[in-house]
């Protein structure tokens, strides 16, 4: 396991001054006006109190999907926004505490959707890297669930699997494990009798990255039967030629992408780029933009008050949401 003493006394050279009380750390971390500035200094001083301030993230961390989006919905001035939760799984990772790997996949599972709408890319595009940090050594079956059961949201079981490429990547189980898990699940897609699944294609991504030899076969099927994508689908996940260039990767490439260390080397300078933290009157250069993955206005802020599946729908049809509009 990578010790983290370097990269800490690293980030901890970077605070103007001594680091912030442990209740304004927290403070800072908590909700965060747009543009208002950077929690630079929260996270630094977060870092430097480690051990004090883990419990609290760990407590945060265990909250479930409806419990975060109450203290979202609970920030009244839309010009500030709820961070606690998501900066509480990434300082998680960043410590490599084996503690929150649960807490990741219980938050994940509990409601799949709920969660990939709060977290959105911020916590959803690392999740395979922070199950890896913060693996605790414990029976993989858990994990290979959260990947088979088909309630789960699609990009979460994508996740899921992704982890478990990891492990095999970081040398925490073996290689053969992910083979073959992916080998059974490309076997069931293509099962005479398999229809569209909208997790099939996140399937492909995920068995195109083992670079497994005989598996660009099995994906081509899943593409030649179109059981990776309908026609009316607004956002196609994957294409022949996106598999072909995944295949074209070196592999350290696909190891860097999926363990995500070099957002983890400098994961304060990244997190304080993302968009949130910007002045609204500062228009980025369209290339610096690129260079910031996370360039979204983060995190999940509820735009209008939230619709019950039940109630009425907004539209004004007379069905119920989960009837007209949600689907």
């Amino acid at each position: 396991m990578q010790d983290i003493a370097t990269p800490l006394a690293d980030a901890l050279s970077d605070i103007d001054g001594p680091p912030l009380p442990l209740e304004s750390a927290l403070a800072g971390l908590t909700h965060i006006r747009r543009g208002a500035h950077a929690p630079r200094q929260a996270l630094l001083s977060a870092i430097a109190w480690r051990e004090d301030i883990t419990p609290y993230l760990l407590d945060e961390a265990a909250l479930a999907p409806v419990d975060v989006e109450a203290r979202y919905d609970a920030v009244t001035d839309r010009r500030s926004a709820y961070f606690l939760h998501t900066l509480s799984f990434f300082l998680l990772g960043y410590f490599r505490d084996p503690r929150a790997y649960h807490l990741l996949l219980d938050y994940f599972s509990s409601d799949s959707e709920l969660a990939e709408e709060l977290s959105g890319e911020p916590v959803g595009g690392y999740l395979p890297a922070l199950l890896v940090r913060c693996y605790d050594g414990s029976d993989r079956r858990r994990l290979q669930l959260m990947v088979e059961t088909e309630a789960f949201h699609p990009l979460f079981r994508y996740s899921c699997l992704r982890a478990y490429h990891g492990l095999a990547l970081a040398g925490r189980c073996a290689r053969a494990e992910v083979v073959a898990l992916t080998r059974s699940l490309l076997l069931e897609a293509l099962d005479p009798g398999a229809v569209y699944d909208p997790f099939h294609a996140w399937l492909a991504l995920a068995a195109a990255e083992l670079q497994e030899p005989g598996f660009d076969a099995e994906i081509g099927a899943l593409f030649d039967r179109g059981l990776t994508h309908r026609e009316d689908q607004v956002v196609v996940v994957a294409s022949k030629d996106d598999i072909a260039a995944i295949y074209a990767r070196p592999p350290e490439r696909i190891r860097a992408e999926i363990l995500a260390e070099g957002f983890f080397e400098s994961m304060v300078d990244k997190i304080c780029r993302w968009y949130w933290f910007q002045k609204p009157d500062r228009v980025r250069d369209p290339a610096e933009r690129a260079v910031d993955a996370f360039d979204h206005d983060l995190p999940f802020v509820r735009a209008e008050p939230k619709v019950g599946r039940n109630d009425p729908c907004p539209c004004g049809s007379g069905k119920k949401y989960k009837k007209c509009c949600l689907q």
